[in-house]
Formats: C-alpha cells, sequence, structure tokens
C-alpha cells in the first residue's frame, strides 16, 4: 500500500498544519477524454493548472478554484446543491483531471469536482471526502504531519 506524507515546514509543523490544513500540489487538466477529442480536431489542449489543494474532511465532495476551471475553459458538466455553513447554495460541476505531481496520490481522471472560489484562499483545490474514502488518513497534530495511503 503506497504511503504518502504531508509534513509542513518549519520550526512548528503542528502550529501550520493548525493554520492551514494539510497542503499538497495538485495540478488541474482538461480530462484525457476531452484532450484526446481536441487532438483530434486540432484543437489547443490548455496548459494544466498547478497550486495548492488542502485536504478537507469538512468537504464532502471536492472542489477547484473557478478560476482554474475557467482557465481550462471547461463548461460546466452540471450543476449540485450544496450545504455550506451559510445556507444551501447551487454550484456549478466541472469535469477534470486532478494530480498531484510529486505525490504517488492516485490520478483521478476524470474527476467531478464543484466549482468554488478559493483564490481568496491562495488554493487552487481542496480534497473532499469523496476522494477520502478511497484512503486511508492518520492525521497526527502532535507531530504536525498528515500520512495518506491508498
Amino acid at each position: 500500500m503506497p504511503v504518502y506524507r504531508i509534513e509542513p515546514p518549519g520550526d512548528e509543523p503542528s502550529a501550520v498544519l493548525e493554520a492551514r490544513g494539510p497542503l499538497v500540489l495538485a495540478q488541474i487538466g482538461v480530462p484525457e477524454l476531452l484532450a484526446r477529442n481536441l487532438r483530434a480536431h486540432g484543437l489547443e489542449i490548455p496548459e494544466d493548472q498547478r497550486g495548492p489543494c488542502v485536504v478537507d474532511t469538512g468537504a464532502s465532495l471536492t472542489g477547484v478554484d473557478l478560476g482554474v476551471a475557467q482557465a481550462l475553459g471547461l463548461p460546466p458538466f452540471t450543476t449540485a446543491v450544496v450545504c455550506t455553513p451559510t445556507g444551501t447554495e447551487e454550484r456549478s460541476v466541472y469535469v477534470v483531471r486532478l494530480e498531484f505531481p510529486g505525490s504517488g496520490l492516485p490520478t483521478r481522471d476524470p474527476a467531478r469536482v464543484l466549482g468554488v472560489d478559493l483564490e481568496p484562499l491562495g488554493l487552487a483545490a481542496l480534497i473532499g471526502r469523496d476522494f477520502l474514502r478511497e484512503l486511508v488518513m492518520v492525521y497526527d497534530g502532535t507531530a504536525g504531519t498528515v500520512t495518506l495511503a491508498y
């Protein structure tokens, strides 16, 4: 079973983990099926987007920043009603390829993700429980580490 360990930088990893949560680099692109279709028609494939992604056990669904979805030129696939701390909202759902370079975490392609405004948080994506259900996660707050096994 492959294992990936998230260890925040700094002298106090437990404080960093508490403040920011477990972060991993995300690479978000158009799904391979769409990329093949674009190539077959001689069209340009949008460049993958990269940025930090937080593991969010409070999110039932994985989300991608709306700006990332727009940069990829992705139209919404459908919509979903989601519950937030401020009530229920209707959000766009996109289909993407979601990778985590250098981590060994499994690629999700295609991945259905919610469009979420994550830019103010400096995030490109968040990993929700829909992704985590395929992993074993150990959150060690005292050591300031998170271990994901899959």
